[in-house]
């Protein structure tokens, strides 16, 4: 963590790194307080073009990820609260449209910081041990929320099937089959007997299987639960 500095924002959009596809690119901020790196704000965009082979980055028939557009490591797009000209002319250098993603990308950014001074007003107004509690509190609260939600639904094993026509190229219907075994106030999640990677550009990366797991979880036990990796301690 020592290489952070106040107004740093780091972008990313790799799928094989955490990201969804290459259009929605994720931004990370460091918060600091008085001098200590306390907290991280972290937002995603859909944005309207990554380059790649069609405009939009997004079409069937593709068969590798490079054909969707430009794949962005963990890398500093502004740096003490400053845009690197490096690292946005590498990107506008393959884009279709610079002009307009790069501004995008620059809003991206402006509501990153806010959301930095934000959390820093917060952390002055009620102090930085109350933040951290209540942060904790946060955990433990939407943790127990969905133990107890699961407590309620019956034990045993619990199956779900459907098809996409195809895998965008052609050929068989793909199968996508969620398992999901109930036990103890928690559930373990597998997709045994989903097809397996196909030829096109139909694949889920780990980091989206994760996260569509999370929602549909959260959103089936209680929508108003808050967002948090608390829930994530009750699956696996």
């Amino acid at each position: 963590m020592d290489h952070f500095e106040p107004g740093d924002i780091v972008i990313c959009n790799d799928p094989y790194l955490g990201g969804q596809h290459l259009l929605d690119v994720q931004f990370f901020a460091p918060v600091f307080y008085k001098g200590e790196l306390v907290a991280f704000v972290a937002d995603i965009a859909h944005h309207l073009d990554l380059g790649g082979s069609v405009p939009g980055g997004v079409a069937g028939g593709l068969t590798e990820i490079y054909q969707e557009g430009l794949r962005i490591p963990f890398v500093k797009f502004f740096k003490a609260g400053k845009e690197d000209p490096e690292i946005s002319s590498f990107i506008a250098s393959n884009i279709r449209i610079p002009e307009k993603t790069l501004e995008d990308l620059r809003a991206q950014a402006a509501t990153t910081l806010w959301g930095v001074r934000r959390v820093q007003a917060l952390i002055e107004k009620y102090g930085l041990e109350t933040f951290r509690r209540c942060t904790e509190m946060l955990l433990q609260y939407s943790e127990e929320k969905v133990r107890r939600a699961l407590r309620e639904i019956r034990e045993g094993l619990y199956t779900g099937v459907d098809h996409l026509d195809d895998d965008g190229i052609g050929g068989e219907p793909v199968r996508v089959q969620v398992n999901v075994r109930i036990s103890g106030g928690s559930m373990v999640v597998d997709f045994e007997r989903t097809s397996r990677q196909t030829r096109g550009n139909v694949n889920c990366p780990w980091s989206c299987t994760l996260g569509g797991v999370y929602y549909t979880l959260v959103g089936a036990i209680d929508p108003t639960c808050p967002s948090t990796p608390g829930p994530s301690d009750r699956w696996r």
